[in-house]
């Protein structure tokens, strides 16, 4: 039984969304050549758009298009301010006939002919937009199908950057929390638990080199008040000499 358009969208974005092995940016690109071949358009990009700037993340595009990730415009030099406009999904097969672009900086620039996009949005908040453009008019009308897919494939990448945020940010979060777990938060030095870990881990040094080492502790007198005003743990260093 012959599969239906639906269908086949559905099996062809499950087998890239499942290839997460070889990285998020691999499955974008994936995405997006599926959607190039679904719509029959030359130019393919997910972009991010932040103070004024429209930002290339991925692009697949002619080895003739001097397009690469990175580059940079001026948002209104896109036709993403349409789409974003919009808030949904546009489709224009012949842009130099529409009223909105037909006269637009951006149509002159470019000469971008055909055009359907989306906003991309990752916690609530715009991100860029998924958008497939070429400088030939489309041939035929974008169907229901061709929305569909758009919109599909936009969820699922709002849906993945949106965990790739919340993976970052744990990051850093773990990386304050150990920071905070291994200094004094009154002076920024490191602590008692910091100053144990790196005298077992040079002691296990000597040990696997065979060295000598010595641990000096330095008492100052008086300095139990400082300690107790401030809160400055003494700072002991280890030395090791090798043979």
């Amino acid at each position: 039984m012959e599969m239906s358009e639906s269908e086949k969208v559905i099996r062809r974005l499950y087998q890239i969304t499942n290839d997460f092995d070889k990285g998020l940016d691999h499955q974008i690109n994936e995405l997006i050549k599926m959607g190039l071949e679904r719509f029959d358009l030359d130019i393919g990009i997910l972009s991010s758009i932040s103070d004024g700037r429209y930002v290339v993340k991925n692009v697949v595009c002619p080895e003739a298009v001097p397009l690469q990730p990175g580059a940079e415009f001026s948002y209104d030099l896109s036709y993403c301010w349409v789409t974003l406009g919009a808030d949904g999904p546009v489709a224009m097969e012949n842009v130099g006939e529409t009223d909105i672009l037909g006269n637009h900086p951006a149509y002159k620039e470019f000469g971008l002919e055909s055009y359907i996009g989306v906003p991309i949005r990752v916690n609530g908040e715009v991100y860029g937009t998924l958008n497939f453009t070429s400088p030939n008019p489309y041939p035929r009308k974008f169907k229901d199908i061709d929305i569909d897919s758009l919109c599909l494939m936009a969820s699922w990448i709002e849906v993945e950057l949106a965990r790739a945020q919340q993976r970052e940010e744990l990051e850093r979060l773990n990386r304050k929390l150990e920071t905070l777990v291994r200094t004094d938060p009154l002076t920024g030095i490191p602590n008692r638990r910091y100053l144990f870990e790196h005298i077992e881990q040079n002691i296990n040094l000597l040990n696997r080199r065979c060295s000598k080492g010595a641990v000096v502790v330095v008492d100052l007198d008086h300095f139990k008040t400082i300690n107790d005003k401030l809160g400055i743990y003494v700072a002991m260093m280890c030395w090791w000499k090798s043979p």
